[in-house]
């Protein structure tokens, strides 16, 4: 079947594996483009990996309003980056297949774009599951630096995958492109910060839905994968107070790297880990950490 793009003035790139176990939260996700008021958005649905239900594709590709674009691996970056180049809209936005648009939110970041064509961004904040099926605000110091967007990105990324409309004009394909498997938003992010105009717009226009990858974060590749983002980021800003609080940063993903390594018993990598976190800026902050490996040595690291 044809897709219909029509007069459609977004688009929606939603990256999914298209498991059978998914289709109930793809479709959700599906819904909410949808249900977009003021706006028609076109839907451009990434399947990547192998893993895709034939029932759930052949439904999908029978969908007169979604265009469906297969990629051989499973690989959320590259599915983001494959759906960026079938854009032909004025603008776009992502949404991950487990998470949910909330109805004004293209619209009016478009409309915004449309009125303002010096901007390329408009960012939104938005709501997430909490704990015992509680709502919370996705981020809770949003505005923070409100002049300084840089400074304010990399204290903590405030781009969400869900988060932002685009200009299809000003942000292309590069931007998407060599994106790492981790910290990719805040990668991302970074680079919008430098070379585009961004709106912050403290309004919700998403919703977040809490699932097992929200424990990444936690993991050894996660916190090596942040050593790596800093440096990539450090090259990137012209800034030296930028600089210096990534170093900062840097001697913390140091300090992380070097306790997980401890815990596994991996006595050398985290005293390696350690000695870098100390000739970081304030890394002085770590010099009582060092009576760890005054001690005994055990089998546990301990």
């Amino acid at each position: 079947m044809s897709v219909q793009t029509g007069a459609a003035l977004a688009s929606a790139i939603i990256p999914t594996t298209a498991r059978a176990g998914r289709a109930k939260l793809l479709w959700r996700a599906i819904e909410s483009v949808r249900l977009q008021k003021g706006t028609r958005v076109h839907i451009i649905v990434v399947v990547n990996g192998p893993w895709a239900d034939d029932k759930l594709l052949e439904s999908l590709r029978a969908q007169p309003d979604i265009e469906v674009i297969r990629l051989a691996e499973g690989h959320v970056a590259q599915a983001r980056l494959a759906g960026r180049r079938h854009v032909i809209t004025p603008y776009f936005a992502f949404l991950d297949d487990d998470d949910e648009l909330l109805p004004d939110m293209v619209g009016t970041g478009a409309g915004l774009l449309a009125d303002n064509p010096a901007l390329d961004v408009v960012v939104f904040n938005g709501r997430a599951d909490g704990p015992n099926g509680t709502e919370q605000v996705y981020f809770e110091d949003f505005l923070r630096f409100p002049v300084d967007f840089e400074r304010a990105q990399v204290e903590g990324n405030l781009i969400a995958s869900c988060g932002a409309v685009y200009r299809t004009a000003t942000v292309g394909v590069s931007f998407f492109e060599h994106l790492p498997r981790t910290m990719e938003m805040t990668v991302l992010g970074h680079r919008l910060a430098v070379e585009c105009q961004v709106k912050r717009l403290d309004e919700m226009g998403f919703w977040v839905h809490t699932h097992e990858m929200d424990r990444l974060s936690a993991t050894g590749l996660y916190k090596q994968g942040t050593v790596e983002v800093l440096n990539a980021m450090a090259m990137r800003t012209g800034r030296r107070d930028i600089i210096r609080l990534l170093a900062r940063r840097k001697g913390a993903a140091y300090h992380d790297l070097s306790t997980l390594a401890l815990q596994a018993g991996n006595w050398g990598e985290a005293l390696k880990f350690h000695i870098r976190s100390l000739f970081c800026p304030s890394g002085w902050r770590y010099a009582l950490f060092t009576r760890h490996f005054l001690r005994p040595r055990t089998k546990s690291g301990s």
